[in-house]
């Protein structure tokens, strides 16, 4: 692989391809109650990957998780206050969260005119 590709496949499921040997990463979260989402995620590896290679991968991914883990934890504190007035995206280092916001705008019948319209964060 000479370049990393991280896919969106739905409001819960990614597949993510790393730099390196043949490897693939799926990662599918679920809803755990009303304030909870569990996550799952399984690595898979070509022929020949080295274990060195593996093990060194498997902690970059949970270390990333762990990190995106505290930062939704936050998030969803913050969210059982209320609903934010508005917010703002940083649109130059968040495409991924925009997109999924689209995406999940368009899939309950909204536009992303009428969604961009709403204001930023909304």
């Amino acid at each position: 692989m000479t370049q990393s590709q991280y896919h969106f496949l739905s409001p819960n499921v990614t597949i993510s391809i790393n730099l390196g040997f043949p490897n693939l990463s799926i990662d599918v979260w679920t809803p755990d109650g009303p304030n909870a989402t569990k996550g799952v995620s399984e690595q898979f590896f070509g022929p020949g990957v080295s274990e060195a290679f593996a093990t060194s991968l498997v902690a970059f991914n949970e270390h990333v998780s762990a990190e995106d883990d505290a930062l939704t934890d936050w998030v969803q504190h913050g969210l059982l206050g209320g609903l934010p007035d508005t917010g703002r995206f940083l649109t130059n280092s968040k495409q991924l969260v925009i997109h999924f916001q689209k995406t999940i705008a368009a899939a309950v019948g909204l536009s992303c005119q009428a969604a961009e319209k709403a204001g930023p964060g909304r």
